[in-house]
Protein backbone atom coordinates (compact mmCIF):
# COMPACT_ATOMS: atom_id res chain seq x y z
CA UNK A 1 0.00 0.00 0.00
CA UNK A 2 1.36 3.50 -0.70
CA UNK A 3 2.77 5.33 1.84
CA UNK A 4 0.97 8.62 1.37
CA UNK A 5 -2.78 9.59 0.25
CA UNK A 6 -4.11 12.08 -2.06
CA UNK A 7 -7.46 13.80 -0.53
CA UNK A 8 -9.29 15.51 -2.67
CA UNK A 9 -11.43 18.60 -0.37
CA UNK A 10 -14.09 19.54 -2.13
CA UNK A 11 -16.11 22.75 -1.53
CA UNK A 12 -19.62 22.32 -2.18
CA UNK A 13 -20.73 24.86 0.38
CA UNK A 14 -21.75 28.27 -0.96
CA UNK A 15 -18.94 30.37 0.65
CA UNK A 16 -15.60 31.28 -0.79
CA UNK A 17 -14.37 30.93 2.75
CA UNK A 18 -14.06 27.49 3.47
CA UNK A 19 -10.61 26.41 5.43
CA UNK A 20 -9.87 22.42 6.01
CA UNK A 21 -7.42 21.08 8.49
CA UNK A 22 -5.34 17.90 8.80
CA UNK A 23 -4.26 16.16 12.27
CA UNK A 24 -3.26 12.56 13.30
CA UNK A 25 -0.63 10.36 14.90
CA UNK A 26 2.38 9.69 12.28
CA UNK A 27 3.14 6.03 11.79
CA UNK A 28 6.05 6.79 10.45
CA UNK A 29 7.25 9.05 13.12
CA UNK A 30 6.85 7.72 16.21
CA UNK A 31 3.72 8.16 16.57
CA UNK A 32 4.17 11.98 16.67
CA UNK A 33 1.61 14.78 16.93
CA UNK A 34 1.04 15.77 13.06
CA UNK A 35 -0.82 18.37 11.66
CA UNK A 36 -0.66 19.58 7.61
CA UNK A 37 0.46 22.86 6.78
CA UNK A 38 -1.92 25.52 4.50
CA UNK A 39 0.01 24.27 1.17
CA UNK A 40 -1.70 20.70 1.80
CA UNK A 41 1.82 18.25 1.22
CA UNK A 42 4.14 19.84 4.38
CA UNK A 43 4.20 17.87 7.61
CA UNK A 44 4.09 20.02 10.73
CA UNK A 45 5.31 18.32 13.92
CA UNK A 46 4.85 21.00 16.78
CA UNK A 47 7.27 20.69 20.10
CA UNK A 48 6.35 20.45 23.53
CA UNK A 49 5.63 23.96 24.36
CA UNK A 50 6.81 25.64 27.82
CA UNK A 51 3.42 25.87 28.86
CA UNK A 52 -0.56 25.05 28.10
CA UNK A 53 -2.65 26.18 25.23
CA UNK A 54 0.11 27.15 23.46
CA UNK A 55 -0.26 28.70 19.82
CA UNK A 56 0.54 26.23 16.74
CA UNK A 57 4.01 28.10 15.11
CA UNK A 58 2.64 27.26 11.62
CA UNK A 59 -0.11 27.72 9.45
CA UNK A 60 -2.30 24.66 9.21
CA UNK A 61 -5.75 26.00 7.52
CA UNK A 62 -5.56 24.99 4.11
CA UNK A 63 -8.54 27.43 1.90
CA UNK A 64 -10.16 25.81 -0.30
CA UNK A 65 -11.72 27.50 -3.33
CA UNK A 66 -14.90 28.84 -4.71
CA UNK A 67 -17.94 26.33 -4.25
CA UNK A 68 -17.55 23.65 -6.75
CA UNK A 69 -13.71 23.63 -6.47
CA UNK A 70 -11.12 20.64 -5.39
CA UNK A 71 -8.47 21.14 -3.63
CA UNK A 72 -5.74 17.98 -2.91
CA UNK A 73 -3.92 17.49 0.48
CA UNK A 74 -1.44 14.91 0.50
CA UNK A 75 -1.14 13.21 3.85
CA UNK A 76 1.66 10.28 5.71
CA UNK A 77 0.25 7.01 7.24
CA UNK A 78 -1.66 8.36 10.24
CA UNK A 79 -3.47 6.69 13.17
CA UNK A 80 -6.98 8.67 14.63
CA UNK A 81 -6.75 11.44 12.01
CA UNK A 82 -9.06 13.99 11.48
CA UNK A 83 -10.12 16.46 8.47
CA UNK A 84 -11.86 19.14 9.67
CA UNK A 85 -13.54 21.82 8.25
CA UNK A 86 -15.18 25.53 9.10
CA UNK A 87 -16.84 28.21 7.70
CA UNK A 88 -16.28 31.92 7.18
CA UNK A 89 -12.92 31.88 9.67
CA UNK A 90 -10.60 29.69 10.60
CA UNK A 91 -10.01 27.33 13.57
CA UNK A 92 -7.86 27.80 16.60
CA UNK A 93 -5.94 24.71 17.69
CA UNK A 94 -3.01 24.58 20.69
CA UNK A 95 -0.75 22.49 21.86
CA UNK A 96 -0.02 21.49 25.30
CA UNK A 97 3.66 20.23 27.07
CA UNK A 98 3.69 16.19 25.80
CA UNK A 99 3.17 17.41 23.14
CA UNK A 100 -0.62 17.06 23.13
CA UNK A 101 -2.93 18.94 20.53
CA UNK A 102 -5.85 20.87 21.70
CA UNK A 103 -8.80 20.10 19.55
CA UNK A 104 -11.93 22.31 19.05
CA UNK A 105 -14.36 21.11 21.32
CA UNK A 106 -18.34 22.10 21.76
CA UNK A 107 -19.05 21.12 25.53
CA UNK A 108 -16.09 24.33 26.51
CA UNK A 109 -18.50 27.17 26.41
CA UNK A 110 -15.08 28.77 26.48
CA UNK A 111 -13.29 27.04 23.85
CA UNK A 112 -11.96 29.56 21.40
CA UNK A 113 -13.66 28.15 18.34
CA UNK A 114 -17.23 27.78 20.25
CA UNK A 115 -18.83 30.32 18.01
CA UNK A 116 -17.29 29.40 15.26
CA UNK A 117 -18.81 27.01 12.35
CA UNK A 118 -17.17 23.59 12.20
CA UNK A 119 -17.20 19.81 11.71
CA UNK A 120 -14.95 17.07 10.85
CA UNK A 121 -14.77 13.39 9.84
CA UNK A 122 -12.18 10.77 10.94
CA UNK A 123 -10.02 8.02 9.41
CA UNK A 124 -7.14 5.90 9.79
CA UNK A 125 -4.60 5.68 6.73
CA UNK A 126 -1.90 3.08 8.12
CA UNK A 127 0.01 0.54 5.58
CA UNK A 128 -2.81 -2.09 5.17
CA UNK A 129 -6.33 -0.34 4.69
CA UNK A 130 -7.03 2.85 4.77
CA UNK A 131 -10.63 3.55 7.27
CA UNK A 132 -12.67 6.57 7.46
CA UNK A 133 -16.18 7.42 9.13
CA UNK A 134 -18.03 10.60 9.42
CA UNK A 135 -18.71 11.11 13.12
CA UNK A 136 -21.80 12.52 14.55
CA UNK A 137 -21.22 11.20 17.59
CA UNK A 138 -21.19 14.23 20.04
CA UNK A 139 -22.89 16.63 17.53
CA UNK A 140 -24.43 17.61 14.23
CA UNK A 141 -22.69 20.29 12.05
CA UNK A 142 -21.91 21.00 8.54
CA UNK A 143 -22.79 18.14 6.02
CA UNK A 144 -19.54 15.72 5.00
CA UNK A 145 -19.58 13.43 2.83
CA UNK A 146 -16.96 10.87 1.85
CA UNK A 147 -15.68 8.77 -1.17
CA UNK A 148 -13.15 6.16 -1.58
CA UNK A 149 -11.88 5.26 -4.97
CA UNK A 150 -9.95 2.25 -5.20
CA UNK A 151 -6.91 1.41 -7.52
CA UNK A 152 -8.69 -2.04 -8.03
CA UNK A 153 -12.57 -2.18 -7.17
CA UNK A 154 -15.98 -0.20 -6.82
CA UNK A 155 -15.78 3.09 -5.41
CA UNK A 156 -17.30 3.09 -1.99
CA UNK A 157 -19.36 6.62 -0.86
CA UNK A 158 -21.00 7.84 2.27
CA UNK A 159 -23.44 10.34 1.94
CA UNK A 160 -23.69 12.97 4.86
CA UNK A 161 -26.62 15.19 6.15
CA UNK A 162 -29.07 16.75 3.09
CA UNK A 163 -28.11 20.73 2.92
CA UNK A 164 -31.22 21.30 5.48
CA UNK A 165 -30.12 18.24 7.58
CA UNK A 166 -29.05 20.76 10.62
CA UNK A 167 -31.75 22.88 10.17
CA UNK A 168 -34.38 20.02 10.17
CA UNK A 169 -33.01 18.78 12.99
CA UNK A 170 -32.80 22.10 15.26
CA UNK A 171 -36.54 22.48 14.65
CA UNK A 172 -37.12 19.04 15.49
CA UNK A 173 -35.58 19.62 18.65
CA UNK A 174 -37.04 22.46 19.40
CA UNK A 175 -40.39 21.25 18.42
CA UNK A 176 -39.80 18.04 21.07
CA UNK A 177 -39.57 20.40 23.84
CA UNK A 178 -42.74 21.80 23.38
CA UNK A 179 -43.89 18.64 23.86
CA UNK A 180 -42.31 17.24 26.73
CA UNK A 181 -40.77 20.44 27.66
CA UNK A 182 -37.52 18.16 28.57
CA UNK A 183 -35.13 20.72 27.41
CA UNK A 184 -34.25 19.48 23.70
CA UNK A 185 -34.16 23.57 22.60
CA UNK A 186 -30.77 23.85 24.84
CA UNK A 187 -29.17 21.14 22.49
CA UNK A 188 -29.54 23.44 19.62
CA UNK A 189 -26.28 26.27 19.30
CA UNK A 190 -26.83 29.09 17.61
CA UNK A 191 -24.43 32.80 17.43
CA UNK A 192 -25.33 35.53 15.51
CA UNK A 193 -28.82 34.74 14.38
CA UNK A 194 -27.14 31.14 12.81
CA UNK A 195 -27.27 27.75 13.61
CA UNK A 196 -23.97 26.43 14.45
CA UNK A 197 -24.58 22.91 15.60
CA UNK A 198 -27.18 20.44 17.44
CA UNK A 199 -25.44 18.69 20.19
CA UNK A 200 -25.70 15.35 22.01
CA UNK A 201 -27.94 15.06 25.08
CA UNK A 202 -25.33 12.58 26.30
CA UNK A 203 -23.32 15.98 27.33
CA UNK A 204 -26.60 17.68 28.67
CA UNK A 205 -27.05 16.86 32.48
CA UNK A 206 -30.97 18.21 31.98
CA UNK A 207 -31.58 15.15 30.60
CA UNK A 208 -30.81 12.71 33.53
CA UNK A 209 -33.78 10.38 34.14
CA UNK A 210 -35.41 10.41 31.14
CA UNK A 211 -35.80 7.08 29.87
CA UNK A 212 -35.74 5.46 33.44
CA UNK A 213 -39.79 4.59 33.35
CA UNK A 214 -39.76 4.20 29.77
CA UNK A 215 -37.32 1.58 30.90
CA UNK A 216 -38.84 0.42 33.47
CA UNK A 217 -42.01 -0.22 31.10
CA UNK A 218 -40.13 -2.44 29.02
CA UNK A 219 -38.65 -4.76 31.71
CA UNK A 220 -41.61 -5.37 33.21
CA UNK A 221 -43.14 -5.87 29.73
CA UNK A 222 -40.22 -8.94 29.15
CA UNK A 223 -40.60 -10.31 32.83
CA UNK A 224 -43.77 -11.18 31.19
CA UNK A 225 -43.39 -12.24 27.99
CA UNK A 226 -39.98 -13.20 25.98
CA UNK A 227 -38.31 -10.78 23.87
CA UNK A 228 -37.95 -12.57 20.61
CA UNK A 229 -34.89 -10.91 18.20
CA UNK A 230 -33.67 -12.36 15.05
CA UNK A 231 -29.73 -12.04 14.90
CA UNK A 232 -29.43 -12.05 11.39
CA UNK A 233 -26.16 -14.15 12.58
CA UNK A 234 -25.15 -17.32 13.02
CA UNK A 235 -27.36 -17.34 16.75
CA UNK A 236 -30.63 -17.46 14.45
CA UNK A 237 -33.70 -15.88 16.59
CA UNK A 238 -33.03 -15.91 20.13
CA UNK A 239 -35.27 -15.10 23.09
CA UNK A 240 -34.64 -13.48 26.45
CA UNK A 241 -36.59 -12.68 29.61
CA UNK A 242 -36.13 -10.64 32.06
CA UNK A 243 -35.22 -12.44 35.24
CA UNK A 244 -33.95 -10.92 38.86
CA UNK A 245 -33.25 -7.06 37.06
CA UNK A 246 -31.44 -8.80 34.23
CA UNK A 247 -32.94 -9.45 30.71
CA UNK A 248 -30.74 -12.79 29.62
CA UNK A 249 -30.66 -14.45 26.56
CA UNK A 250 -29.85 -18.08 27.57
CA UNK A 251 -26.22 -18.87 27.04
CA UNK A 252 -25.49 -15.33 24.81
CA UNK A 253 -25.33 -12.58 27.21
CA UNK A 254 -27.04 -10.55 29.72
CA UNK A 255 -28.30 -7.10 29.82
CA UNK A 256 -28.64 -5.03 32.87
CA UNK A 257 -31.36 -2.28 33.11
CA UNK A 258 -29.47 0.87 30.54
CA UNK A 259 -29.54 4.25 32.13
CA UNK A 260 -30.86 7.45 29.75
CA UNK A 261 -26.67 8.14 29.16
CA UNK A 262 -26.18 4.58 28.30
CA UNK A 263 -29.24 4.85 25.83
CA UNK A 264 -27.78 8.31 24.52
CA UNK A 265 -24.28 6.88 24.30
CA UNK A 266 -24.75 3.81 22.98
CA UNK A 267 -21.85 2.42 24.42
CA UNK A 268 -21.90 2.42 27.83
CA UNK A 269 -23.20 -0.08 30.61
CA UNK A 270 -25.29 -2.86 28.46
CA UNK A 271 -24.75 -0.99 25.11
CA UNK A 272 -21.06 -1.91 25.74
CA UNK A 273 -19.71 -4.00 23.19
CA UNK A 274 -20.43 -7.43 23.09
CA UNK A 275 -19.60 -10.27 20.80
CA UNK A 276 -23.12 -10.95 19.55
CA UNK A 277 -25.09 -8.49 20.38
CA UNK A 278 -26.42 -5.24 17.64
CA UNK A 279 -27.29 -2.15 19.44
CA UNK A 280 -29.57 -1.78 16.50
CA UNK A 281 -31.35 -4.54 16.32
CA UNK A 282 -33.06 -4.04 20.10
CA UNK A 283 -34.66 -0.54 19.15
CA UNK A 284 -37.15 -2.28 16.65
CA UNK A 285 -38.89 -4.97 19.00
Amino acid sequence: MARTLDIQLQNRYPSDEVYAYVTGLALNNNNRVFLLRADGKTPYYPDSPPHTVHPLSADCAIKLGKQGSTTIATIPLLAGGRIWFSIGKKLEFFVNPGPALVEPSVTNPSDHNINTNWAFCEFTFNQTQIYANISYVDFVSLPISMKLVPINGRPQEIHGLKADGLKTICEGLKAQSQIDRAGWDKLVVESGGQRLRALSPNHEKGFQGYYESYVDEVWDKYSRTPLIVDTQAEWGTVHGRVSNGQLTFPGLATFSKPSTADIFSCSSGPFAKQRWSNRSTHGSH
